[in-house]
């Protein structure tokens, strides 16, 4: 279970990390969109946390998805992505 939490931390930061770079932002500046500090994004995009249902909530809007959908796409790129590091290992 650990594990799985883990690996959504990890990909939900490279997400945000891609979003904003993409949009140009930085932190604080996405952090503000967000609603939250500039250090809970760099902890956020670090993957050393997992936010809060309101925060994941926020986030999802910001990025343009539902949180079902957002968390759909962090499911998804953890499974394609299980098997090639698995073979890396």
């Amino acid at each position: 279970m650990e594990n799985k939490r883990n690996e959504f931390a990890e990909f939900l930061g490279k997400i945000v990390i891609h979003v904003r770079k993409e949009r140009g932002l930085t932190q604080p500046e996405f952090a503000t969109q967000i609603g939250i500090t500039q250090s809970a994004l760099s902890r956020l995009e670090r993957g050393l946390i997992i936010p809060d249902a309101l925060v994941f909530r926020r986030l999802a809007q910001v990025i343009g998805k539902t949180p079902d959908k957002l968390y759909s796409i962090i499911d998804k790129a953890i499974e394609h992505w299980k098997p090639i590091m698995n073979a890396l290992n």
